[in-house]
């Protein structure tokens, strides 16, 4: 298991007596800039957002949403394959690590079909261990059906990212088409979205149960694949209907949760609709359906958003990897 030392963290959050981290995001690849781009001024509290690139066309279209890009591949032949990319990116690493220094978390996110995506992201991710910067690589895979190419990418992408960063969470496009009810896009970036704001939620809400950063940077430690399920229920049942739903999800699932060593749960409900009571009645569901040594930490919010809605997020971090487990691989089941 990778235990961290503390770290200082940078910012302070509106919660009395919690800290919130300075978070940063970092997209590598072309689908990781357009998402970037699709999503710019949605992510709340983030203290910068980088894009890597080597396409400078593509690169000018997006950066109006980054605080700094970095070209990697000015005045040379674009990568075809994740180790061309990688290679290129190479000496620019003292001007990532720089860019990634100011972070206590960070996002990359990383398009695996992309050879810049495929092949830099795990460097990244390699940098940001080094420096002991808590971070979730968001893996975007292909579709079963898209280029031979692309999947190779992305099977050579996420080898590399189990080898060099802790805490990996597939967006599995194939799986969540077939969960999807409006677009795919929508569904992708919404999942995104959703992974991004359990996070910063935690530190900014009006909490009724809160979570410190050093036991989110626990949670993040455990070695191995990343999964993430939300539901939302309401009525006399929404408890039971709202967390079964999470655990259902497909990019989660009861089999992956029985497998994780670590366990955080973000529970949001409609405010004055949630007592302690029922955060106790979450909770004992998610422990049966856990291994008992887990390490479990959760937080309860208000949000008025939500009315009479519970919402239930489960991220679940160090699931073993198995040959033919497409969460590891990033192919097609």
């Amino acid at each position: 298991m990778n235990h961290r030392k503390p770290i200082k963290l940078g910012s302070v959050s509106a919660l009395p007596g919690i800290v919130a981290p300075r978070i940063g995001l970092v997209a590598v690849g072309v689908g990781a800039g357009a998402m970037l781009h699709r999503l710019a001024g949605k992510f709340p509290d983030l203290y910068r957002a980088i894009e890597i690139a080597t396409d400078a066309g593509h690169s000018s279209m997006h950066n109006v949403c980054a605080d700094q890009t970095i070209l990697i591949c000015e005045g040379l032949e674009q990568p075809v394959l994740p180790h061309e990319a990688r290679a290129i990116a190479i000496p620019y690493k003292p001007i990532i690590e720089a860019a990634l220094k100011p972070f206590d978390l960070v996002f990359i996110l990383a398009d695996m079909g992309d050879p810049t995506g495929s092949g830099v992201a795990p460097l990244v991710a390699q940098l940001a261990r080094s420096a002991e910067i808590s971070a979730i690589t968001v893996a975007i895979t292909p579709f079963s059906f898209e280029v031979i190419q692309r999947l190779a990418n992305a099977s050579s992408g996420m080898a590399a990212l189990r080898q060099n960063g802790d805490t990996v969470f597939i967006l599995d496009n194939d799986l969540l088409l077939q969960a999807a009810n409006e677009g795919i896009t929508q569904q992708v970036d919404m999942t995104f979205l959703s992974l991004y704001c359990t996070f910063t939620q935690s530190f900014h809400n009006n909490g009724i149960v809160g979570v410190d950063f050093e036991d989110i940077q626990h949670i993040l430690s455990q070695i191995g694949i990343t999964a993430l399920g939300f539901g939302t229920a309401s009525g006399d049942d929404r408890i039971e209907q709202s967390v079964r739903r999470a655990i259902a999800h497909p990019l989660l699932g009861s089999s992956a949760l029985v497998q994780a060593t670590g366990i955080f749960v973000s529970i949001r409900s409609g405010a004055g609709w949630l007592e302690s009571k029922d955060v106790t009645a979450v909770i004992k569901i998610i422990r049966a359906h856990q291994s008992q040594a887990a390490y479990l930490i959760y937080d309860a919010n208000a949000d008025s958003l939500l009315g009479e809605n519970l919402q239930i997020s489960i991220l679940a971090t160090g699931i073993v990897c198995t040959v033919d487990d497409n969460r590891c691989t990033g192919a097609a089941s």
